[in-house]
């Protein structure tokens, strides 16, 4: 079927025309009517910018819901989920865009009609009225063959319409729909690296715990071997001297028990104790008498020189400190004494 465009001529006669009134013809694709009345809407097919007739619209309000949810985005997701508001945003604007230029369309082809339609009504009137059948029935036929074309033509714009404004709604709806799916995968992906991360921090902190008891338990056990083998060092010393010592008749059951200054050395006493007594004791005046003890072995000769050369040395450091009179002699005139 031919597509006719809106006319303007209406129904003023034109004798170059075919489709005038002059015309017989009763072709619909012709633009005009029985009995030859000029129709401008006859056939034409209106043409809808954006329009899509027969088109349905789908139900996608979860789909635009879901696009709005908010999510606890890190910074990582929070940097790619602004990029998505922005599609969001744009599909918005998109849809907005395409529903007012169907709008603009639909209403400026709706008025061009109606436009048309009352010429070719006001036309036809007037014809009619000329040949003096104004009021005839052959006036309102062709009148409701006019009204006719007219409210086939807007309704076929307004299908398109429909169809045009469900195109574009459903197409804002499959595009929040797929924004949606991306924002609750990058969601459900963030929540997996956090999870990762957090395994491998315990991960760490197990390892890392273990390293530490491990090197605790090696320190303990290093410790251990070292005061064993420092007690077996000692115990194998204290043997040695034993051995190395004789025993001295100046000292056990009748030997030296010291006098009011003396050290304190009697029976049961072995020579470990002795160099103990001798290496705690502070006064000199009693090692001195201690060293005139007949028979001491040569390891105790030694330490009771040490100890008293180190008392003495102390002593004249303390004096020094005091009064440069005192320097080479104490408050009972001891001055050492050689052995």
């Amino acid at each position: 079927m031919a597509v006719n465009q809106l006319s303007s001529k209406g129904l003023l006669p034109d004798p170059n025309d075919p489709y005038s009134l002059s015309s017989a013809s009763s072709d619909p694709a012709s633009g005009t009517s029985a009995g030859g009345i000029f129709s401008p809407l006859a056939g034409a097919q209106p043409q809808l910018a954006g329009g899509a007739a027969g088109t349905q619209a789908l139900n996608y309000g979860g789909a635009v819901q879901n696009a709005g949810k908010q999510y606890a985005f890190n910074p990582k997701y929070a940097a790619m989920d602004q990029a998505l508001q922005r599609a969001i945003a744009n599909a918005g604007f998109d849809r907005t865009n395409q529903i007012s230029q169907l709008d603009q369309g639909f209403q400026s082809q709706t008025s061009e009609a109606g436009r048309q339609n009352q010429q070719a009504i006001k036309g036809l009137g007037n014809r009619m009225s000329s040949q003096g059948i104004g009021w005839s029935g052959i006036n309102l036929e062709a009148q409701g063959d006019l009204n006719q074309d007219y409210q086939r033509y807007v309704g076929n714009l307004g299908q398109q319409y429909a169809g045009g404004k469900a195109a574009a709604e459903n197409q804002y709806g499959r595009t929040l729909g797929d924004i949606a799916g991306q924002r609750e995968g990058m969601f459900q992906q963030q929540a997996e690296e956090e999870r990762q991360a957090q395994m491998a921090a315990a991960q760490a902190a197990a390892e890392a715990q273990a390293r530490q008891q491990a090197a605790q338990q090696m320190q303990q056990l290093q410790q251990q071997m070292i005061a064993q083998q420092q007690a077996a060092l000692q115990q194998q010393a204290s043997m040695q001297r034993q051995q190395s010592m004789p025993s001295s008749p100046g000292i056990g059951a009748g030997g030296y028990q010291g006098g009011a200054n003396g050290i304190g050395v009697g029976q049961g006493q072995n020579w470990d104790q002795i160099m103990g007594i001798i290496n705690s004791s502070g006064d000199r005046n009693a090692l001195a008498g201690f060293g005139a003890v007949p028979g001491l072995p040569p390891q105790i000769m030694d330490a009771l020189r040490a100890r008293i050369g180190a008392l003495t040395e102390s002593w004249k450091s303390e004096a020094n400190r005091k009064s440069p009179v005192l320097q080479s002699m104490d408050s009972s005139g001891y001055r050492g004494r050689a052995y």
